[in-house]
């Protein structure tokens, strides 16, 4: 009797001896093999992820485990993950790089090579 034969029908039996009904011999029963996991977050988070799980009337570990099956079934996270508007990002660094070039041509230093600047900072850092 191969072993996932000998599985199913004490599986079978078990059930039986609960007051439960033969299954069909199409029947398959798949064991699956569980493994931990560890996940490091925030405390205060935890703390508000384990007490809306228990308001769900969930584990937080059947919780990640409904995370998980939905990744792996739509192959996807499901719901949105988006940074910052890079445009954003990009015109704020824009306008402090404008801002930099317009104190530097005030006090006459706009035309600065590389080395110069770089000699700058360095003194800038040495408090000269």
């Amino acid at each position: 009797m191969s072993t996932k034969s000998r599985v199913t029908g004490d599986c079978q039996a078990r059930f039986r001896e609960k007051g439960g009904v033969k299954l069909p011999s199409t029947y398959s029963t798949i064991i699956m093999t569980q493994t931990a996991m560890t996940i490091r977050m925030d405390s205060e988070l935890k703390v508000q992820f384990d007490a809306l799980c228990d308001e769900f009337g969930m584990s937080t570990n059947t919780a990640f485990n409904i995370f998980a099956r939905a990744v792996v079934r739509n192959r996807r996270i499901p719901f949105v993950i988006e940074a910052s508007n890079n445009e954003e990002v990009v015109n704020k660094g824009k306008a402090a790089f404008d801002e930099l070039r317009r104190i530097a041509a005030e006090n006459g230093l706009s035309g600065m090579s590389l080395e110069e600047i770089n000699k700058e900072i360095a003194l800038a850092r040495e408090g000269k």
